[in-house]
């Protein structure tokens, strides 16, 4: 991963069960508080449809039937926040685990709150 610099001010994880309302949660507080909403379940989906030099790697994963691996959605998510006016960011559906959250610290910063 390249550019740690592009940092967000503010990094809340927003986790929870299927049907939980963190899609709905995340929408409004990102319209009330001018705040970044990043879903992760579509990040690699919008790279992709972009064509940047991220959805071409991915895409080429998915046609060879690979796993899309932890480090390519915290680079998409980096990306995301870098090119983003607003540095306050919610995202919503990562990590999946606990091992994603010493990625994630060690790849990109450390999570400032976790919303469950």
């Amino acid at each position: 991963l390249k550019n740690k610099s592009a940092k967000a001010e503010l990094l809340v994880f927003v986790l929870g069960g299927p049907g939980s309302g963190k899609r709905t949660l995340c929408e409004r507080l990102a319209a009330d508080f001018g705040l970044l909403y990043i879903d992760a379940r579509n990040i690699i989906k919008d790279e992709v449809e972009k064509g940047s030099q991220i959805g071409v790697k991915a895409a080429e994963m998915m046609r060879d039937g690979m796993i899309m691996p932890t480090e390519l959605t915290i680079e998409a998510i980096r990306s995301k926040v870098s090119r983003s006016k607003e540095k306050k960011c919610l995202i919503n559906g990562f990590p999946k685990d606990p091992s994603q959250i010493a990625l994630f610290e060690k790849h990109a910063q450390p999570c400032d709150l976790v919303l469950y």
